[in-house]
Formats: structure tokens, C-alpha cells, sequence
């Protein structure tokens, strides 16, 4: 994304389910959105699923079930975060670390587009998206005993495609210090796809990342977010897609 510093006029969020819920973050907010005070938030995912788009961009996330305007979609902590760290050096060390200890951890990872060996977004696999729920045992989704191959670069790769960047501001405790940069990969959000007149908002509270409905939506859609300023005239948009990830170029209305 081009910024990581988005604002919401709302307090809190609606979570629409047989159990409902509502995470409140008037306090937060109110006392001027200093993430490094952030709350301390669990993973969220709503009514999706992963699966193929039909026009063959690839794979993408679709509602299961209608959904309201304001309702939580996801809930995501970020995978792994760095600061100020502009080649993304830290970012690649952090990640090969916890992927090496964690069975889980490196097929969730290598299920993301990028991977030097999986070039081709058509010829990639389609995870449950039970794997990016922690409340589910590693032992109902694979056998944890089971080897893959630990390739750095491609992990690098997957890094260079998927993380998001953006500048945190300054923090009321640091008035007069610099902006604060923050390199983080978000895993579910990596299905998310581009659309310049999107139909999904995102708000980052800390390391957590919210993505709401921004409309009504009905199942089977496939939610959406602008992975640049849609505000901004379609060329300079095109010019930032071209140098985003793998770079595309968009089609959408």
C-alpha cells in the first residue's frame, strides 16, 4: 500500500455472525491513535473462503454469506513487522527464523504468490482457509512431521511480492521524532486483489490490520481493496501498480 496510516470516523466495528461482537477502539482512537499503545487484539476471519477468480487473475477471497456495510471481514496481526528497515533485511531474517521452527508457519507462507518456482498465479494451489486459523490444531489441517524444503530466496521472493509499507506518523509520546516506517506481511490479506474502485476498507491499528465492508455485499463476491490512492488519476495509479509486487496492470471499471 502506499500508506500505512488510514483513519476510520467509527469507533468500532461490527462483527456479524451467530455470535456477535463488536471490537471497541473509541479509547484509541480518541487519544490520538498511537500505535504504539495499540490494543492488543486477536485474529479475526469472517464469511470467506479462498478460491479461483473467474476471469483468471488468479486466486482471491469470497464472501460466503451476504455481508453489511461496517462489518469485519478480517482481523489479521501482522505475520511478521519491521521498522524502519528499508531493504528488508530485517523483515527476511525475522521470517526464515520463525519459518525454520514452525511446520505451520512455512506452509502458510509458501502459500503465497511469488515464490520463484511458482511464477504462474493460475497454477497455484488453493489452501483452506482453515490454515490461517489459529484456533484450529495443526493436526486437522497436515502432518505436522512432514518435510518441506526451506529455500531462502524463495522466501525473499514472497516477501518482495506480498508485504505492505507505509509510514506509522509521529506518536503523541514522540511529537518532535521522525516518522516511523513499517515493512509487514500480512498472510490471509496477501489473497486480497486490487480494484481501483474497491468494495473492502482497511485500517491498521498497531500491527493488527482491519479490512470492513465498505458496502452491502451479497455471497460469492469477491472482496477488494486499492492497493494504491484510488483518489489519484488512473495514470499515475497504473505507474504504482506497474512497481507494486509482481506488477500488474488494472482493469477494472
Amino acid at each position: 500500500s502506499s500508506s500505512a496510516a488510514y483513519s476510520s470516523a467509527s469507533s468500532s466495528f461490527n462483527v456479524s455472525s451467530t455470535c456477535r461482537c463488536v471490537i471497541d477502539l473509541s479509547e484509541y482512537l480518541l487519544n490520538g491513535s498511537d500505535w504504539t499503545k495499540a490494543p492488543k487484539i486477536s485474529d479475526y476471519i469472517g464469511p470467506l473462503r479462498i478460491g479461483r477468480t473467474l476471469d483468471g487473475r488468479g486466486r482471491g477471497l469470497f464472501l460466503t454469506r451476504d455481508v453489511s456495510m461496517g462489518d469485519i471481514l478480517i482481523a489479521s496481526n501482522a505475520f511478521s513487522a519491521s521498522y524502519n528497515d528499508e531493504n528488508n533485511e530485517k523483515m527476511y531474517d525475522k521470517v526464515a527464523t520463525m519459518v525454520k521452527d514452525s511446520p505451520r508457519a512455512i506452509r502458510q507462507l509458501y502459500s503465497l504468490a511469488g515464490g520463484l518456482d511458482h511464477t504462474n498465479s493460475k497454477l497455484l494451489d488453493v489452501p483452506k482457509i482453515e490454515l490461517f486459523d489459529p484456533t484450529i490444531p495443526d493436526v486437522e489441517l497436515f502432518n505436522p512431521a512432514e518435510n518441506i524444503t526451506f529455500d531462502y530466496a524463495r522466501i525473499k521472493h514472497i516477501i518482495q511480492t506480498n508485504s505492505f509499507s507505509g509510514k506509522m506518523g509521529v506518536t503523541n509520546t514522540l511529537k518532535n521524532g521522525p516518522e516511523t516506517k513499517i515493512n509487514a506481511l500480512w498472510l490471509l490479506p496477501s489473497f486480497i486483489n486490487h480494484s481501483c474502485s474497491p468494495n473492502t476498507s482497511r485500517l491498521l491499528v498497531g500491527e493488527i490490520m482491519f479490512f470492513v465492508a465498505a458496502r452491502d455485499m451479497k455471497a460469492r463476491e469477491e472482496i477488494t481493496i486499492c492497493y494504491t490512492d484510488c483518489m489519484v488519476p488512473l495514470r499515475k495509479r497504473q505507474k504504482v501498480l506497474e512497481r507494486t509486487g509482481g506488477g500488474f496492470h488494472c482493469e477494472c471499471k
